[in-house]
């Protein structure tokens, strides 16, 4: 091995070619540990964009198609599914209308002849460098129908609304529903409280009217048999659904006692099926037309996290329905997904006749890692959800799911609605016991979120935010600080953010890293580094923090920055990403680049911190962010240390690598990348926290990996 001296005059000749690629680990095409491949939260394996499976990362909407199939709208998929089909009968993914289109949107409709999909795409006649929100129109059979005046790249857009940023969904809000009849396209427009209509062929406008009464936003459209139009319409957050005809008349029937109608459909039997996404309720309502005002007929399933068992996942327990569906064989399609920076929370179920699950589809884990429980370790957490898997198990495509099911999600929106994780992102987190109590934590965050556990349900318990940005405007709402490093520690263990429970760390903007370890000290990682050990845990094991007593170790001479870390008080060992002074007064690192050097130091328990080894990381940097390579995150697990790559797919490079060294010496022992088992392939591994692992009894360790192309969370199953 080097000494530290000689790796500091390896940085030297190595910033003379501006880019690092240490020895041998590095070699494409070498050979990958004998590890299996497994994942979870994706229904479907993921592939390549052309020939694999997945299920999108969003779910919008849904469309029963002529011919049976199911078509569903996604305002993103990373993967370029941004809407896309799936077989009625079985779920199985089945194409696109658009190839490679990865915006979608949130509504849809059909007239027999075309297919209209609300989204956002470049308006090709406008000087706007900016996205538009609008419709797009295609063949029933998949491909562009464009018309002469038709915009966007194949000139079948039409835009009616200019977006501020082309991946921000800011200024102009999305359209939010769609109907076609009698040759018209009718278009629910909440930017200006209209319903605008145009020719289904020419796209030409033709009206537009208001609601009544005016000050009303419209939300879904659902066309009747006669061609009248049952519109939802909300005031002040409250819903209703009202009849209009095709003129924009009020036919003085409405339904009234609904709170939020996010989806319509009609049965078999004509019955009007509205879904009310309220958080009390969250389920599925039959209206009987047939008098003069429309009754209440029956319903079906309820939120997930109503009591008794909140959290607990059941086909019949839903997180905001987003849209519905009726089958000619009577099968009921029901999607769900919650918006916000949650990632992936997608769901497609179809029921039978008796309202018995028949399949479902899910892509619950986008930007996400799972983490398992050190003392369960069939038992994983991701960010919102708990698992339970059989890594002896290959997993397979379809439902149901091999080797790994859904079991809760971990947030209870209605109870908790101040939970970080609704209003930022968490990406990726960490799992670990403590005098019996079970905590969660979001590494690297900021705010970085802690909570402990109550049944299934993470209650938050504390947060560590380093700066202010554009979100602090409104979340959370009664924050008194402002332009500062703050903390939140919850004194009353009540899950809420009252305005005395919020505590200034320290001036101005700061970056950095924060990590938990495992008896509840909070570090902050950095340029310097900062260290909250709890006051006090109380009985139901809250930690309680005092910024005021924030201690600040020294960080060792030679170091720039430490990056992404972990500590074992157990063992007094610390390892960390690093990047060393040589390299930062020698190298043009860019803004990505965490690390350089990866190290174990003993001795952080006296603060006497002392290397015990040092090796160098791969990273490239060519002025191109998709091609360059850098560490992304790492874990500790049993006798080994496990770096996650950001690795570019050029050059031969295999996806989803995860490099493997000794933690008693640093040296290298393989490494691991995405098996034939999902294709060979996934995404980005550009998370803050990408990767947990787990030693098992029988010395089995568990790699958890991000795959943000496919919606999911890979496992390495390895045993050395």
């Amino acid at each position: 091995m080097f000494g530290r001296y000689r790796w500091e005059m390896l940085w030297l000749l190595m910033a003379c070619v501006g880019w690092l690629i240490p020895g041998l680990p590095l070699s494409a095409g070498e050979a990958p540990l004998q590890q299996a491949t497994r994942w979870l939260g994706n229904t479907y394996h993921g592939g390549n964009r052309d020939t694999g499976l997945w299920m999108q990362q969003k779910l919008e909407d849904i469309l029963l198609m002529p011919d049976g199939r199911i078509l569903t709208n996604s305002e993103w998929d990373e993967a370029s599914h941004g809407f896309a089909w799936y077989d009625g009968k079985t779920g199985k993914p089945a194409g696109t209308p658009a190839k490679y289109a990865a915006c979608g949107g949130r509504a849809l409709a059909c007239d027999g002849k075309y297919i209209f999909v609300a989204r956002f795409d470049k308006n090709t006649k406008s000087e706007s460098k900016y996205a538009w929100h609008g419709v797009s129109r295609y063949k029933l059979e998949g491909g562009p129908a464009p018309w002469p005046e038709g915009n966007g790249g194949d000139g079948s857009f039409l835009p009616l609304h200019e977006k501020i940023e082309w991946w921000k969904p800011n200024g102009a809000w999305p359209l939010n529903g769609l109907a076609a009849v009698a040759g018209e396209l009718f278009v629910a427009d909440p930017n200006g409280r209209r319903v605008r209509i145009f020719d289904a062929e020419t796209m030409a406008a033709k009206r537009e009217f208001a609601l009544e009464p005016e000050t009303d936003t419209p939300g879904r459209i659902l066309a009747a048999p006669d061609g009248n139009l049952w519109i939802a319409q909300f005031a002040d957050g409250t819903g209703r659904v009202r009849l209009y005809d095709a003129q924009g008349k009020f036919l003085d029937r409405e339904i009234n006692d609904i709170e939020h109608p996010a989806a319509m459909a009609w049965d078999r039997d004509g019955k009007l099926i509205i879904a009310d996404a309220s958080r009390t309720r969250d389920h599925l309502r039959w209206y009987d037309l047939a008098g003069d005002q429309p009754k209440l007929a029956g319903t079906f399933g309820g939120s997930v996290f109503a009591e008794p068992n909140p959290g607990v996942v059941a086909p019949d327990r839903f997180w905001n329905i987003t849209g519905v569906a009726v089958g000619t064989d009577g099968g009921l399609f029901v999607s769900t997904y919650q918006p916000g920076p949650l990632g992936g929370t997608a769901i497609l179920r179809k029921f039978d006749t008796e309202r018995k699950l028949v399949w479902q589809n899910e892509a619950i884990e986008f930007f996400s890692n799972g983490c398992a429980d050190p003392a369960s370790p069939n038992t994983v957490y991701t960010l919102t959800s708990r698992f339970e898997i059989d890594p002896g198990t290959p997993t397979q495509d379809g439902w149901p799911h091999a080797g790994w099911k859904h079991a809760a999600w971990t947030l209870n929106p209605a109870k908790y609605p101040d939970d970080v994780r609704l209003s930022c992102a968490q990406r990726g987190v960490i799992t670990f016991n403590n005098n019996g109590h079970r905590y969660l934590m979001a590494p690297g965050s900021s705010p970085a979120g802690l909570w402990r556990f109550d049944g299934e349900i993470a209650v938050p318990v504390a947060l560590f935010a380093l700066m202010q940005r554009g979100w602090i405007d409104h979340w959370p709402a009664n924050l008194p600080l402002k332009e500062c490093a703050w903390l939140w520690s919850d004194g009353n263990g009540d899950g809420q953010m009252q305005p005395d429970e919020y505590q200034k760390i320290q001036d101005g903007e700061h970056g950095g890293y924060w990590y938990i370890d495992d008896e509840l000290t909070v570090w902050r990682t950095g340029g310097w580094m900062w260290r909250f050990k709890p006051e006090s845990i109380d009985e139901r094991g809250i930690p309680h923090y005092n910024a005021a007593k924030k201690e600040e170790p020294k960080v060792p001479a030679d170091v720039h920055s430490f990056g992404a870390m972990r500590y074992l008080p157990a063992q007094d060992v610390f390892v960390a990403f690093t990047i060393p002074k040589t390299a930062a007064q020698t190298m043009k690192l860019p803004w990505y680049c965490n690390a350089t050097e990866l190290r174990r130091y003993s001795g952080w328990k006296d603060d006497k911190p002392e290397l015990v080894w040092s090796v160098p990381l791969p990273w490239r940097d060519t002025g191109n962010r998709g091609n360059d390579w850098r560490p992304a995150g790492l874990d500790v697990a049993g006798e080994y240390v496990f770096v996650a790559m950001d690795w570019s797919s050029d050059r031969g490079r295999e996806h989803g690598q995860v490099l493997v060294y000794r933690l008693a010496d640093g040296s290298y022992v393989g490494r691991m990348f995405a098996g034939p088992e999902v294709g060979g392939s996934s995404g980005c591994i550009d998370i803050s926290n990408p990767i947990g692992a787990v030693r098992r009894a029988d010395g089995t360790y568990l790699v958890f990996v991000e795959d943000d192309e496919y919606g999911k969370v890979l496992c390495y199953v390895w045993k050395p």
